[in-house]
């Protein structure tokens, strides 16, 4: 089992007699991570049947996990060789934990949307909390909360691309311009496993109440025309009226998509919500209509 004792971790072995590496190095393969922080790879000794766990950055333990990946060889084994098996421990990162992140930041959250399954911004318009003039720096906190309660979570923030935080919160998708704009000085907080981490990249955002096709157009550099992607055009129908809908984020300095929430102007279907890069056909989660997948589903922004 995983016991905290602040920092360090410690995890107990069953049938650990003889607890050792089978190249006499410290053991490999282990991981912590906080609640609301990525999975950090942990400096581990052995202590009799135990294994002792610190990592850069942990200050309080809140899970951990042990050769997580496909072709991991973890050198751990006990006293008749046989090696330890992939596991993972710890509690489950609560929806809501993250925004500890922006506020210890000195963000303010000017909106909080609990995403229903399927949404329709014409119907029901999330609400605004404050309305903030002058704004420097906006944040976009997406969380996706699993089946088993544990939750994914990516938050954004960037210089601001409009002064007034009521340009920068989700609205009826006929009162919602078409923003297609790069962002400077983009940093990134997740748990997510291999998304990038800037602390003053570059980003684009694409918030478009239309539809939008995946065209290539001249800003953003790249991009495929046959996929969407951090480079798509907004459709010459906006002016009538609200069409699929999406807010995304991207780090151009890896082309990764950080977070995006689509199609939210039609209670038809699912919604489309992703933290990284899309796992289907299109790299930035549109189509995906995967809300139904998550336990709850939740954008709050954030200014300062």
């Amino acid at each position: 089992g995983l016991r905290v004792e602040g920092n360090p971790a410690r995890v107990s072995f069953e049938n650990a007699e003889g607890l050792r590496t089978r190249d006499g190095l410290a053991p490999t393969e282990f991981e912590l991570r906080g609640v609301a922080s990525a999975w950090v790879p942990a400096m581990a000794r052995i202590d009799g049947t135990d294994v002792v766990l610190v990592a850069e950055g942990i200050d309080a333990p809140y899970g951990v996990r042990f050769a997580a990946y496909n072709g991991s060889t973890p050198n751990l084994v006990n006293g008749a060789g046989l090696p330890a098996g992939p596991f993972r421990l710890g509690r489950p990162c609560p929806l809501g934990a993250a925004e500890a992140i922006p506020a210890e930041e000195g963000f303010t959250c000017v909106q909080r949307y609990d995403i229903p399954v399927s949404c329709d911004l014409q119907k029901a318009v999330p609400k605004a909390l404050a309305s903030v003039q002058g704004v420097a720096r906006v944040g976009y906190l997406l969380e996706l909360q699993a089946k088993d309660g544990d939750t994914a979570f990516a938050f954004a923030e960037m210089d601001a691309f409009a002064p007034d935080s009521d340009e920068l919160v989700l609205r009826a998708g006929g009162k919602m311009p078409d923003v297609r704009t790069a962002v400077a000085n983009l940093k990134v907080r997740t748990n997510a496993s291999g998304l990038p981490m800037p602390d003053a990249g570059n980003g684009f955002v694409e918030f478009y109440g239309s539809n939008y096709s995946p065209a290539v157009l001249e800003t953003p550099e790249g991009g495929d025309p046959k996929k969407y992607d951090y480079n798509d055009k907004p459709s010459p129908d906006a002016v009538q009226g609200p069409g699929y809908g999406c807010l995304q984020v991207h780090d151009l300095g890896t082309k990764t998509t950080v977070l995006s929430f689509c199609h939210f102007n039609s209670s038809s279907v699912p919604c489309d919500l992703g933290i990284g890069k899309g796992t289907g056909e299109h790299p930035d989660w549109t189509f995906a209509r995967n809300g139904g997948e998550f336990k709850a589903r939740r954008l709050s922004v954030w200014v300062k």
